[in-house]
């Protein structure tokens, strides 16, 4: 990943979901994941993805738009949100 910007790395919202599953594999469902090639395969994978950021408990105020166009800023929102919740699950593990 380039920067927020970088729909090569961020439009098919697969790095989303990896980077939920980093945070809690358990949660993550792969036969779901798509392969981000079609427009509805990247819906399908934000939308996805969001929901698993939800499961974390991460406030989320972007949608599905916003990780498919590669909105830089709710993209470093959602990316800040979620890795303060990494350090959180860290702690817990410890």
């Amino acid at each position: 990943m380039k920067d927020f910007k970088d729909k090569s790395a961020l439009s098919d919202g697969k790095f989303l979901i990896n980077l939920c599953s980093t945070i809690e594999e358990r949660y993550v469902n792969w036969d779901l994941l798509t392969p981000g090639e079609t427009d509805e395969d990247k819906c399908l994978n934000a939308k996805y993805g969001i929901t698993l950021a939800r499961k974390l408990e991460a406030i989320v105020f972007c949608v599905w738009e916003d990780m498919v166009n590669c909105n830089a800023k709710q993209n470093l929102i959602m990316y800040s949100t979620l890795c303060d919740i990494a350090e959180t699950y860290g702690k817990k593990k410890e």
